[in-house]
């Protein structure tokens, strides 16, 4: 368990055994729906300090916070308070009612439930708006003595980037940036150190269309483009090829002047 884990776990106890006393008081000398409603409020209001303190600038943060960040940490601290109110019921012999706690462990399954749902939905729909399917072919011809250490695709307007590894020696990640305007390389040489050098790239070419829909979340379609293949040469040249043509070759020098290939 990791240093923070602990820490965190240690701070939930003393809240439970602090919040332990007020629980009793109320459910005592008032009513349990008071109880109930109270650890409700007290879940919410350690979680908004928590999310509000983990966003704050000094610690890093940027100061702003989405509401479903919320859902989590209440979830959490709301369910520690709920074992603090049975364990402090047991022991002070006060009966309540079964509903007390079945309603509130529905309530938070169904919650648990429906926010790994919503990030599910929220994370695909957000990774198939910023990338598309495509099959990519590597072929280093240098055996790794080019100076070519990993290529990118790159939107500038998001400034996302995919990026392909020329020494990982596995099969690229079938994805490329939508919409990228820019092909970068990212150079090794003992001369200059780790340098990189940008050409324009035309995503026109790779015939964007739209592919099966994506199992339970019907309603999205995967966006689909022509295959590449990458061929770094010897000369620290790199051929590129969109749909089995050979588009650009690249020279990757001073003058960054990329070569058409003549129909």
């Amino acid at each position: 368990m990791g240093q923070d884990i602990k820490e965190i776990v240690g701070i939930l106890i003393v809240i439970v055994l602090v919040i332990a006393g007020v629980q009793w008081f109320i459910v005592r000398f008032m009513h349990w729906s008071v109880a109930l409603a109270v650890t409700g409020f007290i879940a919410f209001f350690i979680s908004f300090l928590y999310v509000s303190l983990s966003h704050a600038s000094p610690n890093g943060g940027n100061g702003s916070t989405n509401s479903s960040e919320y859902i989590t940490p209440t979830l959490v601290v709301f369910s520690a308070l709920l074992c603090g109110l049975a364990v402090v019921c047991y022991l002070t012999k006060i009966q309540l009612p079964q509903k007390v706690f079945i309603l509130p462990i529905v309530l938070i399954v169904t919650f648990a439930i429906g926010r790994y749902i919503y990030q599910y939905v929220n994370d695909v729909t957000t990774y198939f708006r910023l990338f598309s399917n495509c099959q990519i072919e590597l072929i280093d011809e240098t055996k790794g003595k080019s100076t070519i250490r990993e290529i990118g695709f790159q939107d500038t307007t998001s400034g996302l980037v995919s990026n392909i590894e020329i020494d990982s020696g596995e099969t690229p990640y079938p994805r490329l940036t939508r919409n990228a305007t820019n092909i970068i390389f990212q150079r090794y040489t003992d001369a200059k150190g780790i340098s990189r050098q940008i050409f324009p790239f035309d995503y026109r070419l790779c015939q964007e269309k739209e592919g099966q829909r994506l199992g339970y979340i019907f309603w999205l379609r995967q966006k689909v483009v022509l295959p590449i293949k990458i061929v770094v040469l010897s000369g620290d040249k790199v051929d590129l090829y969109v749909g089995g043509n050979l588009v650009t070759q690249y020279q990757l020098n001073e003058n960054n002047a990329p070569k058409k290939k003549q129909k």
